[in-house]
């Protein structure tokens, strides 16, 4: 079955950060509870190991137990902690590393040409102002979006940012294409929801914006089981 919705880790931001901040402090730590916020423990770990870090934090010290255990299985040579200094220091840094290191893209299962006055989704709260292409992107609350995204969340598709609309459901949401991209987009290619800012994606910060939270909370309430890729 073809992936429906991926996101991605880019190493490179994730590096450049981890530079600036070792130019701002000589030892910085990172948070490798709730799955690093979302990025990968374990990939998290083995970039830190790779670069000469000895310590990372689990900011739950219940947790300690279990991702020494994974770290283990996968051969990561880290120590951890969960001392409260190496904690707030370690929840401080990591929404750099959250604010444009993760994309998150979703493919287009569908599209329809609407006239103006069409419902869409649960309960039609959102009605097609004008004649327009609706797109359904597989992706939706039960990968960790939330379902406030509609009317409050855009997605890049084929150049240009274009609103989510109606209501999120569980494996799908809608995006209002307009009629200027009706022959620009096709079945299969990519929306990303969220991405770096030099993509002219939406960011996390964009996102969290609209919905009234932090960008860490975007980032982690994304499904465990959604496919994760590091390039």
């Amino acid at each position: 079955m073809a992936v429906l919705a991926r996101r991605i880790v880019h190493r490179s931001v994730l590096l450049q950060h981890w530079q600036r901040l070792q130019a701002d402090r000589s030892t910085p730590l990172l948070d490798l509870d709730a799955d690093a916020w979302g990025l990968g423990a374990v990939d998290v770990a083995s970039l830190l190991a790779e670069l000469g870090a000895r310590t990372a934090v689990v900011s739950r010290p219940d947790r300690v137990a279990a991702v020494a255990a994974d770290l283990t299985t996968h051969g990561v040579p880290l120590a951890l902690t969960a001392d409260e200094a190496s904690v707030a220091a370690a929840v401080t840094t990591m929404p750099a590393f959250l604010s444009d290191a993760v994309s998150l893209q979703a493919r287009v299962l569908r599209l329809k040409r609407v006239p103006a006055g069409t419902g869409v989704s649960y309960g039609h709260r959102y009605v097609t102002p004008a004649d327009t292409v609706l797109a359904l992107l597989g992706i939706g609350y039960a990968d960790g979006i939330d379902r406030a995204a509609g009317g409050h969340c855009e997605v890049l598709i084929a150049g240009q940012r274009r609103p989510i609309v109606g209501r999120v459901a569980m494996n799908v949401l809608v995006v209002d294409l307009g009629l200027a991209l009706a022959d620009e987009v096709s079945l299969g290619d990519w929306g990303t929801l969220f991405g770096p800012v030099e993509a002219g994606a939406p960011t996390v910060a964009d996102w969290a914006t609209g919905l009234g939270t932090q960008p860490a909370a975007v980032v982690t309430a994304l499904s465990p089981t959604l496919q994760r890729e590091w390039r």
